[in-house]
């Protein structure tokens, strides 16, 4: 996508979606997400500690951390960041950008499923890390039933259709053993996986009813799923 049509498709968001706002700032993803990860940074990082977030946007998710005392750089290739005052935010596209500094931790947030190559970003910044500091990587989960199903009927993931793709770029829908493979390539160790829960109703119709079937095969089994729209992994670069 070209600068000016994400430029475009941040706008006519901002102008006609009911959004979420932290600070005055909008929050761009998946309700819920910004809240979740809060909660993770709390658990591995300490006051004071330098973090990253790269494809930060307008900035709500920085300053969030910026306002918990994290010491926060933050990159996006638009120049639309609304909290410069507080964070170092560097214009420059997420693969383009390089970092001198380490970090203890680099916040990856609804970010690789837009990428080329989602296996190179995140060997990208992995190398910023410092060892023992952590990764956290959230992008869409398309082996939950409501994805599932959605594909049974349309051959798309969710969050993959037409529109996703022109509109949001979601051009790589990732799944769980994909994201193994590159943890272990790289040597990160996966510590953690929560998922963002969806909050809407189904319409009633063909989807719904496949999802509830699925929900219900799944339930018989007793399998342990992770049935959010949004996956969150935590891993960490070993000392």
């Amino acid at each position: 996508m070209s600068q000016a049509t994400i430029a475009s498709h941040y706008y006519n968001i901002e102008q006609h979606d009911s959004l979420r706002y932290y600070e005055g700032l909008p929050m761009i993803c998946v309700e819920g997400l910004h809240e979740l990860v809060e909660e993770i940074a709390r658990t591995y990082l300490k006051p004071g500690q330098c973090v990253l977030d790269v494809g930060c946007g307008r900035g709500a998710f920085a300053l969030r951390m910026a306002d918990l005392g994290y010491w926060v750089d933050a990159c996006d290739r638009l120049d639309h960041c609304m909290c410069k005052d507080q964070v170092n935010f560097f214009c420059i596209a997420a693969e383009q950008a390089k970092f001198e500094r380490q970090y203890d931790a680099v916040f990856l947030l609804e970010l690789i499923e837009h990428t080329e190559a989602p296996f190179a970003i995140m060997r990208q910044y992995a190398e910023v890390l410092k060892p023992g500091g952590y990764m956290i990587i959230s992008t869409p989960n398309i082996e939950s039933a409501i994805s599932r199903s959605w594909f049974a009927l349309s051959g798309r993931h969710w969050y993959f259709d037409d529109d996703n793709v022109k509109r949001d770029g979601h051009i790589n829908p990732i799944l769980d053993f994909q994201l193994a493979y590159i943890f272990a390539e790289l040597g990160l160790r996966r510590i953690e996986q929560k998922a963002v829960h969806e909050s809407r109703n189904l319409r009633m119709g063909a989807h719904w009813f496949l999802h509830r079937v699925l929900r219900t095969y799944e339930w018989l089994k007793g399998a342990q799923c992770n049935q959010g729209p949004c996956i969150v992994n935590v891993v960490q670069k070993p000392l």
